[in-house]
């Protein structure tokens, strides 16, 4: 939504695998061990993706922004941020505090 696009833009699956791995680095058993257990893996093969990171694909976001949207995609799902931790998370704390502030919903209207 910050750039008025989807981040994982694909034509199919497998193709937003593909630009997953190349924002994201292509998943390892080190970052996600429950991986060899996911049927569709077991008869994927990926290259190797060096990690163009979200500050790249996602300019302009703070680095609070990076922070939470790093910690809603890791590939292991038992390591992803917990959704009471999204919600407290700074960047929609300092997000609620703007938005909800009187000068801005004047502006707003």
């Amino acid at each position: 939504m910050w750039t008025n696009k989807p981040l994982f833009e694909g034509s199919d699956e497998l193709s937003q695998i593909i630009k997953l791995c190349e924002i994201l680095g292509t998943p390892t058993l080190a970052v996600w061990p429950m991986m060899k257990m996911c049927p569709y893996v077991k008869h994927l093969t990926l290259d190797e993706c060096v990690p163009r990171g979200l500050k790249v694909t996602v300019p302009g976001l703070s680095r609070t922004g990076i922070d939470l949207l790093q910690n809603t995609l890791h590939y292991d799902p038992t390591t992803r941020i917990h959704p009471r931790d999204i919600i407290n998370h700074p960047f929609l704390r300092d997000a609620c505090r703007i938005l909800l502030n009187p000068r801005f919903i004047k502006r707003s209207i």
